[in-house]
């Protein structure tokens, strides 16, 4: 079974989603596509059963939340 999660990120400028979008880009691992289009990032995590995509998505929040206090998200 394939399972995909998307998730749209909105930041109040387009450097601040930029930033943020590499950050995270650096530590995904190829499981996670990414992309910074103005003020949004639009992600897509792909996995082959749920308590793997649950696992994918609390990595990804994880590394998300560390990288918005990195740079005062």
């Amino acid at each position: 079974m394939k399972l995909v999660a998307n998730l749209s990120l909105e930041y109040e400028s387009e450097a601040k989603a930029e930033i943020i979008c590499q950050a995270l880009e650096v530590d995904d691992g190829g499981r996670i596509e990414l992309k910074a289009s103005a003020k949004r990032i639009e992600s897509k995590m792909r996995a082959n059963s749920i308590p793997s995509l649950i696992n994918t998505l609390e990595d990804f929040l994880a590394c998300l939340s560390l990288a918005e206090r990195v740079i005062g998200g």
